[in-house]
């Protein structure tokens, strides 16, 4: 991949906005969109996609048969009255190997009650668990939303199963720069912040916004607020390097019919 695979899109066509996007905080708004392959029942030949919306301050929804929508937040937390998921949901994503399972970046503010960070569920959102807090790196995050995480991007590897990169911030609205990388499905995470951004020629491309993370067959991406977008064969230990720098701050990612990544907030 060279920086000549990027081109300005076509502007020329006008849209008229009834309302601002992303919405204000702390109102619901949609912040991602994705499409899960149901599991076949028994004597089955296909089984339709179910639509995955992750919804800031409304949680994870999903597209029943009905054409009406469902909440999968999970069971309520015993001797609270909140979800096992926190409803501040950033990204919800479904991995890429196993239909069943979905992982989504959620973030805990003080007008937002529950645990931020990185969840998981292996029954397409019956129950939850979160997984990955933010480590020690998000203490800042950690000291402004009563001790949780605040992760906001979210990318699955479709060509190395397991492998997966959170980022996250410090503060609504992705402001401060985490990146963490797991190879085992979210089981062990790796702050790699440093990693990245501490590589020669690459200071100027941390930014102060969360940055986007991507896999693309080439290895892993990252897009900044600096419109720098980096590159690494191997996120965790190979070396980054800057693959192009485009106008403006990068929100979201994508390549031709696959699913974008985005820290749109």
């Amino acid at each position: 991949m060279d920086e000549s695979g990027f081109r300005s899109a076509n502007s020329d066509q006008k849209c008229t906005a009834h309302r601002t996007f992303p919405g204000p905080p702390h109102v619901p708004h949609t912040l991602s969109i994705d499409f899960a392959p149901s599991p076949k029942a028994d004597g089955e030949a296909t089984a339709e996609d179910v639509v995955l919306a992750g919804v800031e301050v409304g949680g994870c929804l999903v597209s029943a048969s009905d054409g009406l929508w469902e909440t999968r937040h999970g069971s309520i937390v015993p001797n609270t009255n909140r979800p096992q998921l926190c409803i501040d949901v950033h990204q919800v994503r479904p991995d890429p190997f196993n239909p069943s399972r979905w992982y989504a970046t959620c973030g805990a503010t003080p007008q937002v009650s529950g645990e931020g960070g990185t969840f998981v569920t292996e029954d397409q959102g019956s129950s939850w668990r979160r997984i990955f807090d933010g480590g020690p790196g998000q203490q800042q995050a950690k000291d402004f939303a009563k001790g949780q995480g605040y992760a906001i991007g979210l990318a699955l590897n479709p060509y190395r199963q397991g492998e997966l990169i959170v980022t996250a911030g410090d503060r609504p609205p992705g402001i401060g720069v985490h990146v963490h990388h797991s190879r085992d499905g979210g089981t062990t995470f790796q702050d790699i912040t440093e990693d990245v951004y501490g590589s020669e020629g690459l200071q100027d491309c941390r930014g102060s916004h969360t940055p986007v993370p991507y896999f693309v067959t080439e290895g892993a991406l990252l897009g900044s607020d600096t419109g720098d977008i980096i590159i690494c064969k191997d996120a965790s230990h190979g070396r980054w390097k800057k693959l192009c720098k485009v106008p403006g701050h990068i929100t979201t990612l994508t390549e031709s019919n696959r699913s974008p990544s985005s820290v749109t907030h």
